[in-house]
Formats: structure tokens, sequence, C-alpha cells
């Protein structure tokens, strides 16, 4: 590890982090470790107890077998040996006890792995059938999708784009209805500003009278303020209120137009003509409409025309008859007028000489 100190005083600071830095990289010691499962190792460790309590044992038969004469004192210390072997024995059939325990459960482990690993295999062969069977619902829906979006088309427009540009205006005009009455609100505050500015301004008075009637007309200049204001913010709430209004009716609107052409469809055109007026119709540029070709062949057209009747031909009008009637004819024959009996006409004009 190399260090780059200065020795000037104002990079004291510089050079005290850098010493501790490098002090700190000099006491870094990287230490080897064998990538092994933690119960191997544990299972290894024990291992090597076993062989070193072995050499151990080993070392004091040895020792024991010297020297065997010797007074009470020489029996004592024989007899040492004895027992750390004693011990020792029992300490490693403890260890051997404990590394058979182990490796029972590493045995039942394994086990329960296998089974953790089948059951792991079958969730996951689950989890892929339920996904196969979610992406083709997917490109169900999208193909259903797709053959509404073909039926939506009416008139050269899209409905469903045209609702959608619709819904965007009205956000986008309750956007700027919205700044615009944040503009507001910012310029009244600011009117509001200039108009307190200038009433505090206003000149000093001499006399109490004259404070008071300044007072006075200062207070009415601030509440007619106050009432435009309010009559102002009603005016833009109404207004706004009348837009939106418009807006959403015109949404109404063209969703009740698009479900009753959708119900038209649905209700009335057989699908396989639905397909045959979808590929037969095209644009017409000049008239702004959908167009189906060889349509005068087609419907009314092609229907027989029946003759028109000959001029003569008279049809019987036997309304027309008997359009006199006689009385007559219902009295009968016995009916008669005695011509006695009717008196002359009264003259009432005379005659002068």
């Amino acid at each position: 590890m190399c260090a780059n100190i200065g020795p000037a005083d104002y990079n004291y600071d510089e050079t005290i982090s850098t010493l501790r830095y490098a002090n700190h990289a000099k006491n870094i010691k990287n230490v080897a470790r064998i990538n092994e499962d933690p119960k191997d190792a544990l299972l290894r460790k024990f291992q090597l107890e076993i062989e070193h309590l072995r050499k151990l044992l080993d070392n004091d038969d040895s020792s024991g077998s010297g020297e065997e004469e010797g007074g009470s004192e020489e029996n004592d210390i024989s007899d040492e040996p004895k027992r750390r072997k004693s011990r020792l024995d029992e300490r490693i059939e403890t260890l051997e006890k404990n590394i058979e325990s182990k490796k029972k459960e590493l045995t039942k482990e394994r086990g329960l792995a296998e089974e953790e690993r089948a059951a792991l295999s079958k969730e996951l062969a689950a989890k892929e059938a339920e996904l196969s069977h979610a992406r083709n619902e997917h490109e169900q829906l999208r193909n259903k999708l797709k053959q509404i979006e073909r039926k939506l088309i009416i008139g050269g427009e899209n409905m469903l784009e045209k609702t959608e540009k619709q819904a965007r205006l009205l956000e986008e005009s309750n956007a700027e209805l919205e700044r615009g009455r944040l503009n507001e609100t910012h310029l009244r505050q600011a009117l509001a500003e200039k108009n307190q500015e200038r009433i505090d301004l206003e000149e000093q008075y001499s006399s109490l009278t004259e404070e008071a009637n300044g007072k006075t007309k200062k207070v009415k200049k601030v509440w007619n303020l106050l009432n435009a204001t309010k009559r102002e913010l009603a005016d833009m709430q109404s207004e706004h209120q009348r837009e939106m209004e418009g807006l959403l009716d015109s949404v109404r609107q063209l969703r009740s137009e698009l479900l009753l052409q959708l119900l038209i469809i649905e209700n009335y055109v057989p699908p396989e003509y639905l397909e045959m007026i979808e590929r037969f119709v095209w644009w017409n540029e000049e008239l702004g409409e959908w167009q189906l070709k060889c349509i005068a062949y087609t419907g009314n057209n092609m229907r027989a025309r029946h003759p028109l009747p000959s001029p003569r031909y008279k049809p019987d009008n036997a309304h027309g008859r008997n359009l006199f009637l006689s009385y007559a004819d219902e009295l009968g024959s016995s009916v008669t007028v005695d011509p006695k009996g009717l008196k002359a006409r009264p003259k009432s004009r005379r005659r002068y000489t």
C-alpha cells in the first residue's frame, strides 16, 4: 500500500484521512474458505478432533508402557494416564454418537429436500400450465378486441377514438379552466394588494371627522370591490358549469350513438354480410363518406318494375254513381201536388200611372 501525502499545513485533514485509509487497507487480510456445506464442515471438524484425540491416546499408551517401578507416588503418577485415557474414550464415544446423529439428520434432511424438490417441480408444472392458459385467454381477448374495433369504425371514423378524443378535450379544457382560475386568483391577489397600497398611501387626515369619513369611504370601496369579485367568480363558475355540461352532453350523445350502432350491427347485420360490407367498402375522399362498390346492382335497384296501366283503361267509378238523388223514387208515385193549394206570391210593388 502506497500513500501520497503533502507536507503543507493546510493539507493536514487530507493527510490524516489518507493515512487512516492506508492503515485500514494494510490491516485487511484475505482468508480463503472452502466452499462447502456447513454440515459437512461440522462433520469434518468432528473427525479431525477424533483423530487428534486418538493421537493423544497413542502417546499416552507409549508413555505408560515405560517404567513400572516406584513407590506409591509412582503408582499415582501412572494412574493419571489411565484416567486421561478413560476421559478421552468417553469423549470419543460422545463425539461418535454426535456424528452418527448428525449423519441421520443429514439423511433425513436430504430425503426431505428430495420431497420438496418433487413438490416444487409439480408446482412449477402447474404454474406453467396456468401461464399457458392465461396466454391463450389473452390471445382470445386480443382477437375479440380487434373484431370489436373493426365493428366500431362507422362512417370513416372510429367511435372509440372519437370518444377518447372528446374525453381528452374535456380534460384539457378542465386543466385550462383550472389554470385560468389560478391566474385569476393571482391577478385578484395582486389587484387587492395594489388597492391596499393605494388605500394606505392616501393623504393624512387633519381631524378625526375627516379620518372617519376617509375610513368610511375606504370600507365602501373595499366592500364594492369584494362584491364585484364575488359576482365575477359566480359568473366564471356558471360558465364553467355550462361548458362542463355541454361537454358531458356531447360525450353522452356520442356514447349513445356508439351503443345504437353496435346494437344495430349485432342484431340486424349477420356476420357474413358484415364481413362482405367491410371487404367491399371504400372511402370517397371527394364526398367524405364511405361507399359500397357496385351498389347500383343491389337491393331495390334490381327489383322488377311493374308496367304502368294504359291510358285507355278507365276504372269503374262506383262511388260516382247516383250522385244526384230524387225523392220521388222513395215517396212513390201516389204523391201529387194540388195547384189550387198553392198560394200566389204577394206582390209588393205598386204600379203608378
